[in-house]
């Protein structure tokens, strides 16, 4: 059996398994499409920047799910998204698409592994971005 043996100029693949059988060519996703696709995901993937910028996701965490939903609107407000912001409901199945736990609380519904940031926290996070220099 040969090695396996890339096209350089080109996201191609070949595999040849014996000398007598033809040349199978696979067609893989070159490492720029991959960046690019990643870039236009977190560039269209609102949940997932306010998870990162206004959530905190720790195994001890918990929080209402009112709670959570009230901080993605202020979050929403701050970031000045296009859109409007997403229903309570919409909010809810996009984090347990994402695998947080959803539990039946006395006083409502609860998420585990996740709670909004402090205001502190919050603010710590906007300075260190302006420090950085990205834009929002």
């Amino acid at each position: 059996m040969h090695a396996p043996l890339a096209c350089p100029s080109c996201s191609l693949f070949r595999s040849v398994t014996k000398k007598s059988s033809p040349t199978i060519w696979i067609r893989l996703p070159a490492v720029r499409v991959k960046e690019a696709s990643r870039a236009y995901l977190v560039q269209n993937d609102p949940i997932g920047r306010a998870l990162q910028e206004a959530f905190v996701i720790d195994r001890s965490a918990q929080a209402m799910s009112a709670e959570l939903y009230g901080a993605y609107v202020d979050w929403h407000a701050r970031s000045a998204e296009p859109d409007d912001p997403m229903t309570l409901t919409a909010f809810g199945l996009a984090l347990t698409a994402r695998g947080f736990v959803k539990k039946r609380g006395r006083n409502g519904v609860v998420y585990a592994y996740i709670r909004p940031k402090s205001a502190m926290e919050v603010a710590a996070g906007e300075e260190s971005d302006g420090a950085s220099g990205l834009l929002h």
